[in-house]
């Protein structure tokens, strides 16, 4: 089971990295094994549920907005 400082961590990750983000929606468990997040089923559930691509696509153009050159660009 993930800590909250750890589901921060993977949202943030799923904002600011296209390819984790791409990563995490071919195969959730792996992304996640790879930063070394271990998230129970039901935080798993949760999250799919809650977070979806045309939303967290839209916050990392917003950050990108906001933070200029600093925020990384999507991969291509």
């Amino acid at each position: 089971m993930a800590t909250q400082q750890e589901l921060h961590q993977v949202i943030g990750r799923l904002v600011a990295d296209e390819a984790f983000r791409q990563e995490f929606e071919a195969n959730p468990e792996e992304a996640l094994k790879r930063i070394g997040v271990t998230l129970s089923p039901e935080q798993l559930r949760h999250l799919n549920a809650r977070v979806n691509r045309a939303d967290l696509t839209a916050a990392a153009q917003r950050m990108r907005l906001v933070c200029g050159d600093t925020w990384p660009s999507p991969t291509p």
